[in-house]
């Protein structure tokens, strides 16, 4: 078995260019280091250096024909060679991605990856151990030993969503060989993407709108909270038993942390599967919840499901209000021009909740902030349930970083 070792443009320079960022050591000791450790296991390592994107090219066209799979840190052509990338996809072989600094702490232009695309997955701000990380899990997937988990997030539409990004980055930080993608699914297809999901034993699917309460019925088993909010946002591949759970009741709980609940006020707009989390929260921790949703009769039933109050705005008095929280997708990208609410109900003593957390601060909590009102944004809550879908799926701690800054880069 053969594997290639490539290195882009400037990575000669490794051990003397700008050490804060990529470590002391050379690239011929990196080299030498990974070829010890595959040799170890019974195979070989050929190692490619070039500061010349044609060269690189030419490298893999002829080679990649005689290797079994590919380590490459592609330098700055990662993030613009789509040339490269057409390249290694065209290899067919296996392939990871490794970086040695942490992109999210550089530049803008270095926090994306366009070769990333053509690989398995990417490792990066971990030194020369991720190089070390990336080389066992390539020797692993070649050998049949480890799968690389293939997760998703479904939803239609997903233009707004930041799971992959999100989950990537707690992949990487834990070490867990995961890579999530996204899948714009109708209504009409569900049923299908769900028995095709059997399949992906192990793997995690991340449930977001309209799918969390449709996605029930096609389920093996809920666990009890979720059964009694009636959505679900997280399904589990355990052996082929697909098992639906809810994280936003733990997002929910991290983006309220400090405002005041019990025997409160609160208003919610919308009546759909996060607004089902949200009241089982509100009302678990005491508070008196109002509905309200653009059809009324929806707005009925669900008060008459969740023990809450359905209400037109017409007939609200905003001093009665204490918390209002919008859990509609008015205001999400690409539509950033809309709002929930007009301004003139808003006031200064009110706590404003968007679900919403791209754009991170939206219309509505420009103008909820405009009258002097408390805001929270829904990114912490986004994090904080995407934290609890990963320790659900690596059961294990997932220590609590501050992904919401590096997500911020995406917004």
């Amino acid at each position: 078995m053969k594997i290639l070792l490539i290195h882009g443009p400037n990575l000669n320079k490794l051990g003397f260019r700008d050490p804060h960022f990529y470590g002391v050591q050379t690239l011929a000791q990196i080299t030498k280091s990974l070829n010890t450790k595959v040799k170890k296991r019974g195979h070989s390592l050929e190692s490619f250096q070039s500061n010349h994107e044609g060269e690189l090219i030419d490298f893999l066209q002829k080679e990649g024909q005689k290797a079994d799979g590919i380590l490459i840190n592609p330098g700055a052509l990662s993030h613009s060679s789509y040339a490269l990338k057409d390249a290694l996809l065209d290899t067919g072989l296996p392939c990871i991605e490794v970086h040695l600094s942490k992109l999210f702490e550089r530049e803008d232009y270095r926090r994306k990856s366009v070769t990333a695309e053509a690989c398995e997955l990417m490792i990066y701000g971990k030194g020369v151990k991720g190089y070390r990380e990336a080389l066992d899990l390539l020797l692993d997937v070649i050998e049949k030993k480890r799968v690389i988990l293939q997760n998703q997030v479904i939803g239609n539409p997903l233009d707004h969503s930041l799971s992959p990004d999100l989950h990537g980055l707690i992949y990487n930080e834990i070490g867990l060989a995961a890579v999530m993608k996204k899948r714009v699914v109708p209504l009409d297809e569900l049923k299908k993407v769900i028995n095709d999901f059997r399949k992906n034993k192990g793997a995690l699917m991340a449930v977001t709108l309209p799918h969390k309460e449709s996605v029930m019925e096609f389920l093996d088993e809920i666990d009890p909270v979720a059964k009694k909010i009636g959505s679900v946002n997280t399904v589990l591949n355990k052996n082929g038993r697909l098992v639906g759970s809810n994280t936003d009741i733990v997002g929910i709980e991290a983006a309220l942390e400090g405002v005041k609940i019990k025997n409160k006020t609160i208003l919610i707009l919308g009546a759909g599967g996060a607004s089902k989390a949200l009241c089982y929260f509100l009302k678990s921790k005491g508070a008196d919840v109002l509905i309200h949703n653009r059809t009324h009769q929806k707005a009925l039933d669900f008060a008459k499901k969740y023990k809450a109050t359905a209400v037109s705005l017409e007939d609200l008095n905003p001093h009665d209000i204490d918390v209002i929280v919008n859990a509609t997708p008015l205001g999400m990208y690409p539509f950033i021009h809309e709002c929930p609410l007009s301004t003139d109900f808003l006031l200064s003593k009110h706590t404003v909740f968007d679900l919403i957390y791209n754009p991170e601060k939206t219309l509505f909590l420009h103008r909820a902030e405009s009258v002097g009102a408390k805001i929270r944004s829904g990114l912490l809550m986004f994090v904080a349930q995407g934290v609890a879908q990963v320790e659900k799926l690596s059961e294990r701690k997932v220590h609590k970083l501050s992904y919401e800054k590096y997500l911020r880069t995406y917004l």
